[in-house]
């Protein structure tokens, strides 16, 4: 795949500045893999589901929420999910390694109402108060779904996620808008190519 030309050096943004820890700070809760997964060294891409539990006894509302990948080379990209109902746990539990295959989770295990959890490479976090929570049901595990890609060599991979609580319920209702195209076939040397969608919310919202 062959990218565009190199621009200004001027015109080049700032770095990320990467903190060494955790970037919203030390998390109220720390909830890790049970053991460690090998990405296979050759072949197609792979899709593998850790499921997490968490060691909470009761409700609890999550402002926000990091996802550390530990060898995050091997990572395309990952989605969280949340599962109250132990069908994915009794997959994993199936399973002679960390983790079950598939691109498909469980229908018991979904996103939070109105939220969308993920990480790609060079996902920021920060320590936003004006986040919406999210409820939290005891006894739930978290469920990350993991798109890896092969290096040519065995790849460990282990996970965690730092959680971060809220006192607070939410004061609004988030609502999830997908906005999408499949004209996605740029032409070679296109020096302005636009895709669009739109959608038109007919009631008040922010």
């Amino acid at each position: 795949m062959r990218g565009h030309e190199k621009g200004p050096e001027k015109l080049r943004p700032n770095l990320p500045d990467w903190p060494t820890g955790w970037q919203s700070g030390k998390p109220d809760m720390v909830v890790g893999m049970d053991g460690e997964y090998t990405l296979k060294a050759e072949g197609r891409d792979v899709y593998r589901n850790f499921v997490l539990p968490i060691p909470t006894t009761k409700a609890r509302y999550v402002r926000t929420l990091e996802f550390r990948p530990g060898n995050a080379g091997i990572v395309h990209h990952a989605l969280i999910y949340i599962d109250s109902s132990r069908e994915s746990r009794r997959r994993q539990s199936s399973s002679s390694s960390a983790g079950f295959d598939g691109m498909r989770v469980p229908s018991s295990a979904s996103m939070p109402e109105g939220q969308f959890l993920s990480w790609q490479p060079g996902t920021l976090y920060s320590d936003k108060t004006d986040t919406i929570p999210w409820l939290l049901e005891p006894g739930s595990d978290l469920v990350i779904q993991v798109h890896m890609n092969p290096s040519g060599k065995p790849e460990p991979f282990h996970c965690s996620i730092g959680l971060y609580f809220s006192d607070e319920p939410p004061a609004a209702t988030p609502y999830k808008i997908k906005l999408t195209s499949l004209a996605i076939d740029i032409p070679p040397n296109e020096q302005k190519f636009e895709v669009k969608d739109e959608f038109v919310c007919r009631v008040m919202s922010r």
